[in-house]
């Protein structure tokens, strides 16, 4: 295991990129915190202001500010088809052809029929790809990111609904075919003839000068990066980078021991950058990195102060994009376990140190996903569409009808639920966490009342009928009793209700739901019933909030009472005459008749 590497330096959009003063940004920008080329004149693009796709056909696809237009395999012209408005992207894939829209719409066609498969609107949207099974991936101006389904759905934001889908590059504008020659007036395709850039076929093959295709660099200079080490030997660059085929990055890293301020710009080197400044320190100290690499060990000199230099080359409208650079420091590496033997000669403790940093650089990854384990098992902190990988992970899982709120709080107490699951109290808590639904349950085995004859009231017991639990000799009819030789039949009585529960929840509650949880948390062989309760009182056991509630009883009127009910006698046509069941009450006026009656309801 390595030892720690006690601090780093960040560059990026958050921290700062700390360019030097004047003139530590040439040709390049930070825009959106982005190191990248600067975006072309949108006036006067690469290749005019269309874009072109081919389909499998041999069918050619042109969508610019005219809309989109197609020519057929064996046609000579270009015709409007489809969609009119002005077009940003363009990409075939099957027989599918996706659309940017201007106003931020990506529609899909099916370029047989014409037929509109899917229409969404995405903010920002730049750029779309076609994946071979229909989906969609449309990324906005600032490289974020949205997944579509064929049918237009969104199904994520992150990760890809696609498992193991690869991420697509930033937005940039998409690459021209390599076999089609572009110019002012249009462009010429291979066999076909030359057109302008609304799809009208030029008279001979003359597109006019080529356009701006050159090679575009920048540079990027860092300020001195103080790491308050004297004598630091710097130990790492990792890059995260969008590196586009046609472009690259290249590193170089210095040091000194030195004062940064009052240092002599050194003079820029003869090579093809020697338009840039050459930086500081002087241009014989930089230590470039092997070309492409984005993460590797830096071999400079020890020195207090580092200087980083990133130069990018781009071809045309693509520009590679730089999102972070983060430099690691002091050296640490595996050596410093070793016995003292293997660092006693210096060319010796150079090779060791960086032949052993490539396992090292392995294992700081791993120990940074492990140290970020607590916050991969954190409820609270995942976003919504992580849970249900949490759930997987604790060997649970979430009904559709789960908001996302009853998720997180079932994680958080799933360990004390399955310390529980399997019980009546287990059971309660895991309907009140997860769906919100208040429940009892009421196990019928033991409060199954069995009597025999003789000793049984009516009304308060069953009778348990013992030829027909199983084949008794002298008291069983054959054909009726089963046949069960397992157990002592005189316990059948008592084992008729066994594992058999019922499981009360309040009126008006999803009882398909709740029966969908109740089976995942009771034991395979519980028989469990769920019952949604009325409003009301019931002559059995009283639930309150389940199967009972507190209302005021309904009048009734003497002659439909029914003795042993409940009610109260309204009052009749005479003003002031009162009813009380089983009360003296008059049957007039009581200051015209004085006469009373006995009511007994």
């Amino acid at each position: 295991m390595t030892g720690p590497v006690t601090t780093f330096r960040l560059l990026d959009a958050r921290v700062g990129w700390d360019p030097r003063p004047g003139d530590g940004l040439a040709g390049v920008s930070l825009d959106g915190g982005v190191l990248q080329l600067p975006p072309r004149d949108q006036a006067t693009p690469a290749h005019g202001p269309a874009v072109l796709g081919r389909s499998r056909d041999g069918t050619w696809w042109l969508a610019g500010r005219s809309g989109l237009r197609r020519l057929e395999p064996c046609g000579t012209e270009f015709w409007a088809w489809g969609e009119k408005r002005r077009i940003i992207d363009l990409t075939v894939g099957g027989r599918r052809v996706a659309l940017v829209l201007e106003n931020g719409w990506v529609e899909v066609f099916e370029y047989v029929t014409g037929q509109l498969l899917a229409k969404v609107w995405v903010a920002g949207s730049a750029r779309v790809e076609l994946a071979t099974d229909g989906s969609m991936t449309v990324t906005d101006r600032s490289g974020a990111r949205t997944w579509l389904d064929p049918s237009g759905l969104v199904c994520s934001a992150d990760p890809p609904c696609r498992p193991g889908a690869p991420l697509p590059p930033r937005p940039v504008p998409r690459p021209w075919p390599s076999d089609v020659a572009s110019g002012e007036y249009g462009f010429r395709l291979p066999g076909r003839g030359a057109f302008d850039w609304n799809g009208r076929r030029l008279p001979g093959e003359d597109v006019g000068p080529a356009g701006d295709d050159a090679e575009r660099r920048g540079q990027f200079l860092s300020a001195a990066l103080d790491s308050q080490i004297p004598g630091c030997r710097w130990h790492r660059i990792r890059v995260d980078a969008d590196v586009p085929g046609t472009t690259s990055v290249e590193l170089a890293f210095a040091t000194t021991d030195g004062p940064a301020e009052g240092r002599t710009p050194a003079s820029p080197g003869a090579d093809g950058w020697s338009a840039f400044p050459g930086g500081d320190p002087n241009p014989a100290d930089w230590v470039q990195l092997v070309d492409g690499a984005l993460d590797s060990t830096l071999n400079a000199p020890p020195g207090r102060y580092g200087y980083l230099r990133i130069r990018l080359t781009g071809h045309g409208g693509v520009t590679p994009a730089v999102h972070q650079v983060r430099l690691d420091l002091p050296r640490a590496t595996s050596l410093d376990h070793l016995p003292a033997a293997y660092a006693e000669d210096p060319n010796a403790e150079d090779f060791t140190e960086r032949f052993l940093s490539i396992a090292d650089a392995q294992l700081e990854d791993i120990d940074e996903v492990l140290a970020q384990r607590p916050a991969l098992l954190d409820a609270d902190a995942l976003p919504d569409d992580a849970l249900g990988w949490l759930a997987g992970l604790l060997g649970t899982g979430f009904e559709t009808e789960m908001p996302a709120a009853n998720r997180r709080a079932f994680l958080r107490a799933a360990p004390e639920l399955f310390s529980r699951r399997g019980t009546p109290r287990g059971l309660v808590e895991t309907l009140d966490v997860a769906l919100g639904v208040t429940g009892t349950v009421e196990e019928l085995g033991p409060a199954r009342p069995w009597g025999a004859v003789g000793r049984a009231h009516l009304g308060s017991v069953r009778l348990f009928g013992r030829s027909l639990a199983r084949v008794r000799l002298g008291t069983s009819r054959l054909g009726v009793a089963r046949v069960d030789g397992r157990g002592n039949p005189d316990h059948d009585a008592l084992l008729a209700g066994a594992h058999r529960i019922r499981v009360h929840v309040p009126a008006g509650t999803d009882t398909s739901l709740v029966a969908r949880v109740v089976r995942s948390q009771i034991p395979a062989h519980v028989v469990a019933d769920v019952e949604a309760a009325t409003a009301g009182f019931v002559a059995t056991t009283l639930r309150l909030g389940i199967d009972t509630t507190l209302s005021p009883p309904a009048s009734a009127v003497v002659g439909d009472m029914t003795l042993g009910r409940r009610g109260v006698v309204s009052g009749g046509r005479a003003e002031g005459v009162t009813f009380l069941v089983g009360r003296t009450a008059s049957a007039g006026p009581a200051e015209a008749e004085g006469k009373e009656m006995e009511c007994s309801c």
